[in-house]
């Protein structure tokens, strides 16, 4: 189960996400390019799940080519405060461990994922929990922080603090993989998050953009830059978050049929 810190460092973070993360132009402009990332991977329609809706930007930044297809968009949040933001977007919201998901098994036809396992005690038990309330052949997208040698440091040193609990974690690539691989298959890892991500993505925790002069020109080409660093095989590896899309196994072979 989820801890009570965890639930008071999102409760205390519900304002900032609602009034500056995604209200400041050029985050906004960021959150925009990853979320239509995100559901460009997910394909969403029919009955869509948020998991870690948190204030549930999930609606506002859903890209119109994919609203016509979705029926409704539940969201589950440990926060009760992010989850009083969220209701006033989504159809629907619980507030809910990710462990313990408050549905019946096949509810859902698409499930995003995105910044939860690494909040979890036991990821493991996250995702299958996730593939349990996905159909047979349903799809989820998953988002989580990477660790390797830039995101080590400051991470580490923000740990127990206004913005992350003791329980916040990265993941290796293969550790991730570990994670999904019994429930799921995948689809290649796609690295995110460079320059642009740590600029741009969180002016609730970093400031110094503000004080950038152009920012008109200045943050399409560091989103730009981002996406050819994304791009390239020798540096790709230094993104500080993992994307994963994935579908759900329709049935797990027994040892006789391999």
């Amino acid at each position: 189960m989820l801890s009570s810190e965890e639930r008071q460092v999102q409760d205390k973070k519900s304002h900032l996400y609602e009034e500056i993360r995604y209200r400041t132009p050029w985050s906004r402009r960021y959150h925009a390019r990853l979320f239509a990332k995100l559901a460009d991977r997910a394909r969403p329609a029919g009955r869509v799940l948020d998991v870690g809706c948190g204030p549930g930007l999930l609606s506002d930044f859903m890209p119109d080519r994919w609203r016509q297809g979705i029926r409704q968009i539940i969201g589950i949040d440990y926060s009760m405060e992010m989850a009083n933001y969220a209701s006033k977007r989504l159809n629907g919201v619980a507030v809910a461990d990710a462990q313990r998901l408050p549905f019946g098994d096949q509810t859902f036809d698409v499930v995003f994922a995105r910044a939860v396992l690494h909040h979890l005690p036991d990821p493991n038990l996250g995702a299958a929990e996730i593939a349990r309330v996905l159909r047979p052949g349903g799809r989820c997208v998953f988002f989580d922080t990477h660790e390797n040698v830039l995101s080590w440091i400051p991470r580490k040193l923000m740990l127990g603090g206004e913005h992350f609990s003791a329980e916040h974690k990265n993941f290796s690539h293969s550790e991730y993989l570990e994670f999904l691989r019994p429930h799921f298959t995948l689809s290649p890892t796609e690295y995110v998050g460079y320059v642009a991500y740590t600029l741009l993505g969180f002016p609730d925790i970093l400031s110094l953009y503000k004080y950038f002069s152009g920012k008109g020109l200045l943050t399409p080409l560091l989103i730009w830059i981002d996406e050819i660093w994304a791009r390239s095989p020798a540096a790709r590896r230094l993104g500080l978050c993992l994307l994963v899309s994935a579908k759900k196994i329709d049935s797990i072979p027994r040892s006789s049929d391999r």
